[in-house]
């Protein structure tokens, strides 16, 4: 679908592929060995060359105080498990447009 997908085992994998790689959109298990989904989250929103990158957040677990946690660390989409292939793939898609616009809308008021 004209996505380069990079995997990570870990969270702290995750991170270390993060500082080396440009990304677009994060795709992040809330349950993750060595550091969680959220603890992630958490890192990315410190920083600020990645405070701003799209995170779609996948768990299986669906109680309130998950995703509240997720939502309250700025996770733009969640998604819980089990879920369909295309749905991934529409919220993909939706967060590159949203970021394109957004991009496009940055150089727009640059030149205002």
């Amino acid at each position: 679908r004209g996505f380069t997908m990079l995997t990570a085992s870990t969270g702290r994998e995750a991170l270390a592929i993060l500082g080396s790689r440009h990304v677009d959109v994060l795709v992040l298990d809330v349950m993750m060995p060595e550091m969680t989904g959220l603890e992630v989250c958490q890192v990315l929103r410190s920083e600020a060359a990645l405070a701003e990158l799209p995170v779609i957040m996948l768990t299986g677990c669906d109680d309130f105080d998950t995703r509240a946690a997720a939502m309250k660390l700025g996770v733009s989409e969640f998604l819980c498990k089990p879920f369909a292939h295309h749905e991934l793939i529409e919220r993909i898609n939706n967060q590159l447009e949203a970021r394109r616009i957004a991009r496009e809308l940055d150089t727009i008021a640059g030149r205002l």
